[in-house]
């Protein structure tokens, strides 16, 4: 395997200081996994090398780059939907240079889209043109016209890119590229290529100066990773690469993903057991519980392989949570396969399940593969997933009660989508496992998740945002499209109040609904109120339950620049409350809150609200 060393292209630094008058500024934005998000930090590092400042705003750039994912559909739609609404912001500045890159990059037939009918994007590169983007962008500069690579795979390990990290705690370190599995559902080796893993050395090196820069969280990155070494002139396993970094002095936690079952040994097992800085926590996607769908779906071991190696880590260490990704209604699948997969649910125990209803993709083996079950059956499974899991991660929750255990945050974003159900810092526990992601509700065996926009919402908070504030977000969030609007409607209930959505009669003056019978749930001060109560284990409520007025008095005014998530928006006269909720991918301010206007629980923009303030609540100000 060829490495080559990058070097700072001095030429591409002249042409960029000699063009723009002031130092431009960049823009980027990575959708999908977590391999996208340390391509983009590349992305930022690389231009960052030859004289572009980073951006907060698509509004305040020179150069916006859309760094994409093709794993799903949905994926793929919403990035043409995003690009589209750059079209604006070019017409207003058509010195804008706009980017896309990744995954649907490296399909020709996405380029040609984009070549016929995005005319106003400037620049388009695969996965592999990464170290390529400054003489991209030279180019594009001295002829003044589109440059739109066309997908190429490249063989070589791109070794010392520059990178911008977007976390001062938490580091994703790629350990190897590319797939060699060819899942029959999954697109990746089509636009990843083939597998090649970096020399170990090189991977030491890179995990030592993190460790160095105080990382505590390093995630080892890989569509296999336990297929790591292979092709490599040095004999060396992903077990044994585990063991060398864990040898590594410092305070830091190792994680890795994903790990394919077919290469998973009892190595590896015994290696995580035996080591003190790896997480006790093991992603391993399993997709079905069906011996005959694994075979349609070419992942290449069966159930009782699977159960086995999980049997055996259970035993060496009890201690240890589990995850998984499951795919519902694969072409064929019937109801005996299906029922197979929850039974196999039941067996594991997933701390965590990422749920998602089969997407074709074009160009898969699966994508012709006769597919008769319609879609209303399909939903109607994942449906019976989330009720099983909703019980097991009950079980799983009441089991950690009083315990206290090493805090982490790990947002595992779902590709292009989907279900996602997880474990909260389960309070009043106050803690929760390292593997765990802080990105939903356990309560009274009531399960509830930041799903769709409110979990990419979740996604964008900032990485040093308190725990308070990301408490009081996570639960916001949590409530998104679930709650109706009740005009008097409060709720001091630690997790889910069983009286939500049953009809109820308005009692409170003042409505149009007064006197009605509506499905029971909040009002805007009783939104808040609920936020604030859970966040704190049921010890504060902002305002004691007196309305929008008196939350306004337990706060301070702020400024629209200060605002953080968590701040509260008033309208004039304390009319409605909403919680900041961050930005969108535009940085423009969101807002959760409960509305009447809304129907209930929703996200909006700051429209309406004049005034910001900061809960007194708050002990990070």
């Amino acid at each position: 395997m060829e490495t080559i060393r990058f070097t700072k292209n001095e030429a591409a630094a002249r042409t960029i200081a000699a063009y723009y008058d002031t130092p431009p500024m960049l823009y980027v934005h990575s959708f999908g996994c977590q391999q996208n998000v340390n391509d983009g930090e590349k992305i930022k590092g690389v231009l960052t090398d030859i004289g572009f400042g980073l951006a907060a705003r698509p509004e305040d750039a020179d150069l916006i780059v859309f760094n994409t994912c093709a794993v799903r559909e949905h994926a793929e739609q919403r990035v043409f939907g995003n690009v589209g609404a750059l079209k604006g912001l070019k017409e207003a500045n058509p010195k804008l240079l706009i980017a896309v890159s990744g995954c649907m990059a490296q399909q020709k037939e996405i380029v040609e889209k984009f070549k016929k009918h995005y005319p106003f994007v400037d620049i388009v590169f695969g996965v592999n043109g990464i170290d390529t983007l400054p003489d991209i962008l030279c180019e594009k500069l001295a002829t003044r016209k589109r440059v739109l690579r066309m997908p190429a795979e490249r063989g070589e390990i791109i070794e010392d890119m520059p990178i911008r990290r977007d976390s001062t705690f938490r580091a994703w370190l790629p350990i190897m590229y590319g797939c060699d599995n060819f899942c029959s559902y999954c697109i990746v080796p089509y636009v990843r290529g083939r597998e090649r893993s970096r020399a170990s050395a090189d991977i030491l090196r890179e995990f030592r100066q993190l460790v160095a820069e105080g990382y505590k969280d390093i995630t080892l990155l890989g569509q296999n990773v336990n297929s790591y070494g292979k092709g490599l002139p040095e004999d060396i396993t992903f077990a044994a690469l585990l063991r060398m970094l864990d040898a590594v002095p410092g305070d830091y936690r190792i994680r890795f993903m994903t790990s394919h079952p077919k290469d998973a040994t009892r190595e590896l097992i015994d290696t995580i057991a035996n080591s003190a800085h790896i997480s006790r926590h093991l992603h391993l996607p399993v997709q079905s519980g069906s011996n005959s769908i694994l075979a349609q779906m070419n992942r290449k071991y069966t159930v009782e392989d699977y159960l086995s190696l999980i049997a055996y880590a259970k035993r060496r260490m009890p201690e240890m949570t589990y995850s998984s990704d499951i795919i519902v209604g694969f072409p064929g699948e019937t109801e005996e396969d299906f029922c197979a997969t929850e039974a196999l649910i039941r067996e594991v125990e997933y701390m965590q399940l990422f749920t998602f209803i089969y997407s074709k993709r074009t160009g898969t083996a699966a994508a012709s593969m006769p597919d008769p079950t319609p879609h209303k059956e399909k939903t109607q499974r994942i449906a019976r997933v989330l009720a099983i899991q909703e019980q097991v991660v009950a079980k799983l929750g009441g089991a950690m009660v009083g315990k206290t255990v090493r805090a982490g945050f790990k947002a595992i974003a779902a590709a292009g989508g989907g279900v996602v159900l997880f474990l909260l810092l389960a309070l009043p526990v106050i803690a929760v496992a390292a593997a765990l992601s802080p990105a939903g509700i356990l309560a009274d065996s009531h399960t509830m998740e930041p799903t769709g926009e409110a979990m990419e919402v979740w996604e964008r908070l900032p990485d040093d945002l308190s725990m308070e504030r990301r408490m009081v977000v996570t639960y916001a969030l949590a409530l998104v499209d679930k709650v109706d609007y009740f005009w008097g409607g409060k709720s001091l209930v630690l997790g889910w109040d069983d009286r939500w959505g049953e009809l109820t009669e308005v009692t409170a003056e003042g409505s149009d609904s007064t006197g009605t019978e509506q499905p029971y749930g909040l009002d805007c001060s009783g939104f808040v109120d609920w936020a604030f109560y859970n966040a704190s284990g049921g010890e504060y409520v902002i305002g004691q339950g007196g309305g929008a007025m008196e939350q306004h008095a337990n706060c301070v005014d702020i400024e629209w620049d200060e605002v953080q998530p968590g701040d509260l928006l008033f309208y004039p006269e304390d009319e409605h409350v909403g919680i900041a909720a961050g930005r969108d991918w535009l940085g423009r301010l969101l807002v959760v809150h409960c509305a009447s206007g809304t129907g209930g629980v929703a996200i909006s923009h700051r429209t309406g609200f004049e005034t910001a303030a900061r809960p007194v609540w708050y002990t990070d100000e």
